[in-house]
This record gives C-alpha cells, structure tokens and sequence, in this order.
C-alpha cells in the first residue's frame, strides 16, 4: 500500500478521534469565537481586574501555585472554590469550558487517568492584566506509572479584584499525552514521522 494513501486515509480518522475525545460545544471544540468571548468578557472595561503590586495580587499567585503543585482530586475538591471564581474561563489542548463547576467536572475527570500530577512553576510574568505562568508538568499515567510525561507549558490568567482567577488558558503540547495511547499513539506517532 503506498504510504501516501495510507497517511491520507487515516488522517480523517485520527481527526475523528481527537475531536471525540475532546467533546462538544464549549466542552472542546477549541472555537477561537469562544476563547475570544472569553478574554473580552475579562477585559479591564468589563470588569475591575487585580491591581499588580498589592497583597491581593501575591496571595493569588501564591494561591495559584499552591493548587497546581500536586494537582489531584482531593486539592480539587478542598481548593477551587479558592481559586477559580463562579463564572470562570477554562481552556486547553483538550477542552474549554466555562464555569466553576464545569471546571471541577472536568479537572475530577482528567485525574481517573494518572496517578499523579504535579506542576513546577519556574517564573511568572505579568503584563498589564495578565499573568504568565511557566511551569514543567510531571504525569504520571495509571497505564504506565513508570515512565512519566515530563512537558514544558505555560498559563495564561487574568485574576478578577478579589484575586479569583476568571480566564485560564493552558499551552502545553497535547498530542504528547496521546502519543501515550497504544492504538492512536501508534498513528500519531506514525503521521508525525510523515510530516
């Protein structure tokens, strides 16, 4: 079978795949409209952000870093409603979603898949409403606890007033995590060898 048609015929399916596990509506479609919506609902004009230079302002990064450190179920549970406010903004590789509650949803779904999850954020940057934290993630996946995923990413957060996060975006490199899959990590594997 010529290689060309076989990466053809399988793009769609791998397409197919990602765009299943990703969900529906806000819940992964990564629609540009939304992540658009999202920053302009948290721009300054619509809403009082965090002044920089205030305690509010280092207790809320403290507080940010402290959630992520060991990112589980339990600190999931004791701590979002800390962190994130009612109505806040989430995205990353895999989902958006749009609420406190929808976030907790999410962030208890994705912990079923590893056994531990941590973050080591290295800097932080800020801009005039915006913070940018760089951090090296360490998974370790129930499927193979041994060989952990070690990625590079960074957030981008914008902290209303009272230091609750109201927009959080996620850049991490996605395909990695499913390079992890046995079937479409080998197709994956197998399309990026192609490119």
């Amino acid at each position: 079978m010529n290689k060309e048609w076989r990466f053809r015929a399988l793009a769609p399916v791998v397409v197919l795949v990602l765009s299943g596990c990703a969900g529906s509506a806000v819940r992964g479609t990564h629609d540009i409209a939304v992540t658009k919506a999202a920053l302009r609902d948290t721009d300054r004009g619509r809403m009082e952000l965090m002044e920089h230079g205030t305690e509010t302002e280092k207790a809320a990064i403290e507080r940010f870093k402290a959630f992520y450190r060991v990112f589980s179920a339990q600190r999931i549970n004791e701590s979002l409603s800390e962190v994130y406010a009612e109505d806040a903004y989430f995205e990353d590789g895999i989902r958006q979603v749009r609420g406190r509650e929808a976030i907790r949803e999410y962030f208890l779904g994705t912990t079923t898949a590893f056994e531990e999850c941590t973050f080591d954020i290295v800097d932080v940057a800020t801009g005039r409403d915006d913070y940018y934290f760089r951090w090296i993630m360490t998974l370790r996946l129930r499927r193979d606890p041994g060989n952990p995923l070690v990625l590079p990413g960074m957030s981008h957060v914008r902290f209303d007033r009272q230091g609750m996060v109201v927009f959080h975006h996620d850049y991490w490199e996605t395909l990695a995590l499913f390079e992890r899959f046995p079937v479409i990590g080998g197709v994956l594997r197998w399309i990026k060898s192609r490119i």
